[in-house]
């Protein structure tokens, strides 16, 4: 879930999130995405989330977004992994 880039003369510009890589991987983070849209609804990335999508019940809108949060959360959870920061507002449950 890399960004692709658009540059010709002086205008550069994101296109959007490219479909490189395992497409495992990214099953998996989407799967994620979604599991912390429920499990965490306070969370500031969840409320982000509503934000965005504007309540929509479906659509195609949902699952652009959903792509977005995951690539959001693979960042978050690789910061936790490399520089132990814990993110804010996350609330973990007792096994």
């Amino acid at each position: 879930m890399t960004g692709t880039p658009f540059a010709s003369g002086g205008c550069q510009r994101e296109q959007g999130i490219s479909k490189n890589g395992n497409p495992r991987l990214r099953k998996c983070l989407i799967q994620i995405a979604w599991r912390w849209l429920r499990m965490h609804p306070e969370h500031a990335l969840s409320r982000w989330f509503r934000e965005r999508t504007g309540g929509a019940a479906a659509g195609r809108i949902r699952k652009v977004m959903s792509v977005a949060m995951a690539r959001k959360l693979l960042i978050l959870l690789w910061e936790l992994v490399n520089q132990g920061v814990f993110p804010d507002g996350l609330r973990l449950k007792a096994a």
